[in-house]
């Protein structure tokens, strides 16, 4: 079929790949899983984004992000949030590693038709990473780190829609970054 990053279908046999440099592929034959390994900077932000159905591929894109164990599935994307198919997501990365991505189609279908683009996309989020004890309610760092998201659709000065996110935090215990 022509997909250079055959034999990926596991977590051990994972075709290494770096950010910013979009590959092509393919989920072929049925039930194929495409894993790749991904190699990032502590506080580094990765968007992922896979172009299928948008360039005409049968693929109903499964994007999986996965820990550095290969085991631990940290976020699952299966559409764009927009009604479209192509699966996107996103990661902040407090720790350096290796982590893993998989995409497969929804259906376990594959063939020659299943062919998609993965685009990784990596900046920085954070300006500055503040370390400190804050490991109790005690030590919180309270009123200085805000998250708001508000976006609100109207029509005719009436609200006419919602929008709903899911916000993924990966930390694991030992990281003692605030960012």
């Amino acid at each position: 079929n022509g997909d250079a990053y055959e034999p990926n279908d596991s977590y051990e046999t994972a075709a290494s790949i770096v950010a910013d440099a979009p590959i092509n592929a393919y989920i072929d034959p049925s039930g194929d899983e495409d894993w790749f390994s991904l190699g990032v900077t502590s506080w580094v932000q990765v968007d992922f984004d896979i172009d299928a159905q948008s360039e005409g591929s049968d693929l109903y894109s499964l994007l999986q992000i996965w820990d550095d164990d290969g085991a631990t599935l940290l976020i699952e994307s299966d559409n764009d949030g927009m009604g479209g198919e192509d699966a996107v997501a996103s990661a902040i990365f407090p720790s350096a590693g290796t982590f893993y991505v998989s995409v497969t189609d929804e259906d376990s279908l594959g063939g020659f038709d299943y062919f998609y683009s993965l685009t990784t996309t990596s900046s920085s989020p954070c300006d500055n990473i503040e370390i400190e004890s804050n490991d109790t309610p005690a030590l919180a760092d309270t009123g200085r780190h805000y998250l708001n998201i508000e976006i609100i659709s109207t029509s005719g000065g009436a609200v006419a829609d919602y929008l709903y996110y899911f916000i993924h935090v990966y930390a694991p215990e030992d990281v003692p970054a605030n960012p």
